[in-house]
């Protein structure tokens, strides 16, 4: 088990948020989004991630092989609860590689629900794209 600070510490160097949004004809808004947190490394310290964050109500999925084009375990975070309880073991510090932002205006939108209607999606990926904008 990993105390807080290495957890925090964990989460500010292998943790890889995505979000994605893809055309999907199932949905009432056109779109479909997806977040989740990723956590690709051994499998003794994904397993050992996995008990920590029961510790923390995260529930995670563990996978031996991510796919058939990456032969390698990973550790997912996907359900919008655990997300949050995540992202709030994450200290205010600048992150090297993971853009935290997206996932932040992404899991706002779907907190308000405005991701349902295809005027908030439309919305969503407006303000997904302004954050990849202030980045460069």
């Amino acid at each position: 088990m990993y105390s807080r600070e290495q957890l925090q510490g964990i989460l500010l160097t292998v943790a890889r948020p995505e979000v994605t949004i893809y055309r999907s004809d199932r949905s009432k808004s056109g779109y479909t989004i997806r977040i989740r947190i990723m956590f690709r490394a051994s499998e003794d310290f994904l397993n050992a991630l996995s008990r920590t964050f029961e510790q923390y109500q995260i529930d995670s999925i563990y996978r031996m092989s991510e796919g058939v084009n990456r032969d390698k375990p990973v550790l997912i975070v996907g359900k919008k609860a655990s997300i949050k309880n995540l992202r709030g073991l994450i200290p205010d510090l600048p992150c090297s590689h993971s853009n935290w932002d997206k996932l932040d205006v992404a899991l706002e939108h779907m907190e308000a629900d405005l991701h349902l209607e295809e005027e908030g999606m439309l919305n969503l990926i407006e303000a997904i794209d302004n954050v990849d904008e202030g980045k460069k």
